[in-house]
């Protein structure tokens, strides 16, 4: 009963997330694209797929990474991340929780692999 007065997401999410055809990008829409943006999907154990996004900063000494659970919607806290990222000079990370999946996802993605590495 707590969880439900707790977080109230979005019915429908306030995104999808859709692959570009021409780019093979991964995009949340309708949300503004930018270049400094990865829309990713990873496998789990379980067999489900956890979305991530992951913003890049040319200055950054650090990542700020951000786990919310079900506490948020990546659609609503879209901008204040870039925003983030921007002021304080640091590239930001935020996995999506599966609850919140609705698409049929493509292989890992080769940068998620990278970063993970690093």
């Amino acid at each position: 009963m707590a969880a439900k007065f707790a977080f109230f997401p979005p019915n429908p999410p306030s995104y999808k997330v859709v692959k570009d055809e021409a780019t093979g990008l991964l995009l949340l829409d309708p949300l503004p694209h930018r270049e400094n943006v990865d829309v990713l999907k990873f496998p789990t154990r379980r067999g489900n797929e956890i979305v991530a996004v992951y913003i890049r900063h040319p200055m950054a000494t650090s990542t700020l990474l951000y786990s919310h659970g079900n506490a948020t919607d990546i659609g609503q806290m879209y901008e204040l991340f870039i925003e983030l990222s921007i002021h304080l000079r640091v590239a930001t990370q935020w996995p999506r929780p599966r609850s919140f999946s609705r698409a049929a996802t493509p292989p890992i993605s080769a940068r998620w692999t990278s970063f993970l590495s690093n």
